[in-house]
């Protein structure tokens, strides 16, 4: 069997870290065993479409390196259009549709939402237990049926759930598990628009494209066993399924969410998006990329979130090397920033050091100066990293000097002392060990000294930025203050 696995979010809004992880796992199963992994867009909730929300998942797929074998732009013209929208208007579903009726597993009904509201309140929902109370091709007589429907009255199809049935549903990491059908309701596989619902529509594509496991979030464990009913009713083996456990906020209360991390100020997305949270209102959040985080960092952390690897800190090599069904966990995930923020500083160093000239670009631009010890420069400031976006901060000294606060005038006499000492040439005066020694010879005041050489009180130390910028420099910032 060939593996062949989906990411199917819905443009309803922007994916956080949750999804991205979905997309992650999905990633990591399909290199591991040299299958495909696929990006399909399920619009259709057009009520709730976000225009921007599509691109955003792209972008942030391939910021973070999980580039998609199939998707909308890059599709196989074996399984037609990858966004479900698409796919309707092409009369995809319509047979499988039909086919159910024909069977009798499916039905269409004429009620509207004002005679279910009267009927069920809030206590029942359309079942067995009171399709034939209501309006519908079950109830009704065929030719009133056959009436309604050629005179374009509005309608649904709803699927009929079998009565007094145990559906045995085997997720692939929290086993079998009985359900009763008494306890299900006929959900409606097409809307009144003539859109499918979800659960038809991700039943259906999930066979056609041919996909051998589907792992998505526990929210979707209620549908399985309806989704199970689908697939027998439809004549269909139905795929593997791996329902991934919960990733929680940072404190460990409640579910992964915007409005929680706008509240509490921590970052979910992996890019800058303006949204709302769960109540509507709007949020800004900056996302890890413009943070400052390594794309690898995210990663890596985001596999933790839910599977047991041989330590924390993994390339992604090691991540798909690693990674397996068995090794998931059914309890839910701590969205741990902390831990993220060290994740990042072992995926930093692993970055400085193989490319220093790189991320030395990729942070001051292309004009950024040229340092001749760069990397010495980026391991002696590393300790002080959080993010690449720190290095100009702590790089700033060895490039160039402000004077930001005048010094004392015995300072100042220990300078033309210095320059006495060691002008024309400046004999054989180098390095930081030299530097240090005359600063502790002389009792030079070490915070006035770091403004000469620095000016700035944080970062490396005096003697090391001394021996980088060289005598020459050195008596170019002394002589500011003479």
């Amino acid at each position: 069997m060939s593996v062949r696995v989906r990411y199917a979010p819905s443009p309803t809004g922007f994916n956080h870290s949750g999804g991205i992880r979905t997309a992650l796992y999905n990633y990591l199963f399909a290199k591991k065993h040299g299958g495909t992994f696929i990006l399909r867009i399920e619009d259709t909730d057009s009520k709730r479409f976000v225009p921007a929300a599509e691109q955003y998942i792209k972008d942030s797929l391939e910021w973070i390196g999980i580039i998609p074998d199939e998707s909308p732009w890059n599709p196989n013209p074996d399984f037609g259009s990858y966004r479900q929208s698409e796919r309707a208007a092409a009369g995809v579903y319509t047979p499988y549709v039909n086919q159910l009726i024909k069977s009798g597993h499916a039905y269409y009904a004429f009620d509207t939402e004002s005679e279910i509201k009267v009927a069920f309140g809030f206590g029942e929902s359309y079942s067995a237990s009171n399709r034939m109370n209501m309006r519908n091709s079950l109830s009704l007589p065929a030719d009133e049926v056959t009436e309604l429907l050629l005179s374009g009255a509005p309608h649904v199809v709803r699927f009929k759930v079998p009565e007094n049935t145990t559906i045995v549903t085997d997720d692939e990491i929290r086993g079998l598990t009985n359900f009763r059908t008494d306890t299900m309701d006929d959900k409606v596989l097409i809307k009144s628009d003539g859109i499918p619902t979800y659960h038809l529509a991700s039943v259906i594509d999930d066979h056609l494209m041919d996909i051998t496991h589907v792992f998505r979030g526990e929210e979707w464990l209620p549908s399985y066993p309806f989704h199970v009913l689908l697939y027998d009713a439809l004549g269909w083996i139905h795929p593997y399924f791996i329902h991934l456990p919960t990733v929680l906020n940072p404190d460990g209360k409640g579910k992964l969410s915007k409005r929680t991390a706008a509240a509490k100020g921590f970052e979910i997305f992996p890019l800058e998006v303006d949204t709302t949270d769960e109540k509507d209102n709007p949020v800004h959040f900056e996302g890890y990329k413009k943070l400052g985080y390594e794309p690898e960092a995210y990663m890596n952390f985001l596999a933790l979130l839910g599977h047991t690897f041989t330590k924390d800190t993994l390339t992604r090599d090691e991540m798909i090397a690693e990674f397996d069904i068995e090794k998931l966990h059914i309890s839910p995930a701590i969205f741990d920033t902390t831990k993220l923020a060290h994740i990042n500083k072992f995926h930093l160093r692993e970055v400085i050091t193989r490319f220093p000239g790189q991320v030395w670009f990729d942070v001051m631009g292309d004009d950024a100066p040229h340092i001749g010890a760069l990397d010495y420069v980026l391991d002696d400031i590393f300790p002080r990293l959080k993010t690449r976006l720190d290095i100009p901060t702590f790089v700033y000294p060895f490039l160039s000097h402000t004077k930001t606060m005048e010094i004392s005038e015995e300072t100042k006499k220990l300078l033309i002392i210095f320059k006495e000492m060691y002008g024309d040439g400046y004999g054989n005066f180098s390095g930081a060990t030299m530097f240090s020694a005359w600063m502790e010879d002389f009792h030079v005041n070490k915070k006035e000294m770091r403004e000469v050489v620095c000016s700035s009180q944080s970062g490396s130390s005096v003697a090391f930025v001394f021996a980088i910028i060289g005598m020459t420099e050195f008596i170019n910032r002394v002589n500011k203050y003479l």
